[in-house]
């Protein structure tokens, strides 16, 4: 499996921009979008291979890439983070393609707290 490094995609974020995103600017600021990008190599380097060996380019690609990175950043310090991380490195490339981790953060809405338990928390038994 090919590892990935963030300075494959570009020696900066105008690079990535440019070469990625095919021209089209996310609407992430690129300090943020960066830090996903080396997140990403810290914690997930084959997943940036995967995405680098498909060659598939263009904002939409790069908007899951840098959104799943922002999703590990905001993530990495919580408890049961590295069971999580581990489950989901292991799960078929299909699938986690399919996995858009924002959809299993709890969201606090007024005065309670609905929980979106989806894939994310299941991989590491909250109970509900």
């Amino acid at each position: 499996m090919e590892i990935g490094h963030h300075h494959d995609f570009g020696i900066n974020w105008n690079e990535v921009v440019n070469n990625w995103c095919l021209g089209l600017l996310l609407p992430v600021p690129h300090e943020k979008a960066w830090e996903a990008l080396e997140v990403l190599e810290f914690l997930w380097p084959e997943y940036l291979g995967e995405v680098l060996s498909r060659g598939q380019m263009g904002a939409f690609v790069m908007a899951h890439v840098i959104d799943n990175g922002l999703t590990l950043l905001a993530c990495q310090d919580l408890n049961g983070f590295e069971g999580v991380l581990r489950r989901i490195k292991n799960k078929p490339l299909y699938q986690k393609l399919g996995l858009h981790l924002w959809n299993s953060i709890p969201i606090p809405i007024g005065n309670f707290l609905p929980t979106y338990w989806m894939s994310l928390p299941r991989l590491i038994n909250y109970p509900r």
